[in-house]
């Protein structure tokens, strides 16, 4: 694949392999109300007190300082972001920064078919709901937690706003829902959404190992034996982390985010801000830049690029591979944000 052009000004945000990072994902808290197996250990992780989590304002700030040297897409994640009050003021703010082209949420939906209203009042354009099967049973063993009937309102919810984007967001496991991918695709095949299923990624605490894991292609497997596939591609500026594909004769497109087995780091551009204001260049690098402190103690905003930029220059080429992120795999998925 082609490396993506990127206009020259934006040079605050690339690194040294020509990668311009104009995608910002931003964790609101590191509290969610499902426990899911793939993203946090059974017993929860330590909740640091609001205290130390960046308030709206200050988000709002760091990124109306990222938008100007570039950044043009921010996803609002958690934890679960609908567990922090009053989320559709966040939105709000943020939809008043220039620059800022698409805000969009990645949620569990338990809780977001009240808030839709809002949030999308507020600027919301994309969503991304979690839905790795449709059984209650199954859902309550992967999530450790009830609440299947919830979510399917919620995404049916969504698709009362055409203006939306929905997304639904699968994560694979061999053993546990490798069963159902054909059932997923058979149930959203006529709905204006595409569906995602993401590659099980080792995380701290998340009980990965190689016997979970199923690969891209063997997922395809599973799906083309019931619903032929067209190849589309991934997204128009190459810097899409799903390859994509539509069901044949039918709406609903597919997503393959296969990180670990065909990983897309050539033409990675997205950078994360933690709930507590920690800057990371990549999912899977352990170091962190804590941007509270200086934030809170009055950086420039010419100074605070300045540390976004050096920190980008650092980035790797791209990440140490399955094998080698299972081997130091870092902190656990909710406290990073995905």
């Amino acid at each position: 694949m082609d490396k993506p052009f990127f206009p020259p000004e934006m040079t605050t945000l690339a690194d040294t392999f020509g990668r311009v990072h104009s995608y910002l994902r931003v964790s609101v808290t590191e509290r969610c109300n499902l426990r899911c197996q793939y993203c946090m250990p059974e017993e929860g992780v330590p909740l640091l007190p609001h205290s130390e989590i960046l308030s709206f304002e200050e988000i709002a700030t760091l990124v109306s300082w990222l938008a100007s040297a570039g950044v043009r897409k921010v996803r609002i994640t958690g934890g679960e972001p609908t567990v922090r009050k009053n989320l559709p003021d966040l939105f709000s703010m943020l939809n008043r920064i220039p620059g800022i082209e698409t805000l969009s949420m990645t949620t569990n939906g338990i809780l977001l078919a009240d808030q839709l209203p809002e949030l999308v009042k507020n600027g919301l354009k994309q969503i991304n709901i979690s839905l790795d099967t449709l059984s209650p049973e199954k859902f309550k063993t992967i999530t450790r937690r009830d609440g299947l009937d919830r979510v399917l309102n919620s995404i049916q919810k969504a698709l009362d706003y055409p203006e939306l984007e929905v997304k639904i967001n699968a994560v694979a496991m061999a053993g546990v829902n490798d069963d159902e991918f054909a059932d997923l695709v058979n149930f959203f095949k006529d709905m204006p959404v595409e569906l995602r299923f993401i590659e099980f990624m080792p995380f701290s605490g998340n009980g990965w190992n190689r016997g979970g894991f199923i690969s891209k292609a063997d997922q395809m497997k599973l799906i083309t034996t019931r619903f032929p596939l067209i190849h589309l591609g991934f997204n128009e500026s190459g810097t899409g982390t799903a390859n994509r594909y539509q069901v044949q004769g039918h709406p609903l497109k597919i997503g393959f985010i296969a990180s670990m087995s065909e990983n897309f780091c050539s033409t990675c551009s997205r950078i994360r801000l933690t709930a507590e204001g920690s800057f990371k260049s990549c999912l899977f690098e352990n170091e962190e830049l804590d941007l509270k402190t200086p934030l809170r103690a009055g950086i420039s905003k010419n100074d605070f690029l300045n540390l976004i930029s050096d920190r980008i220059k650092e980035k790797k080429k791209q990440h140490g591979g399955m094998d080698g992120i299972a081997s130091n795999p870092g902190r656990p998925m909710v406290a990073i944000g995905g």
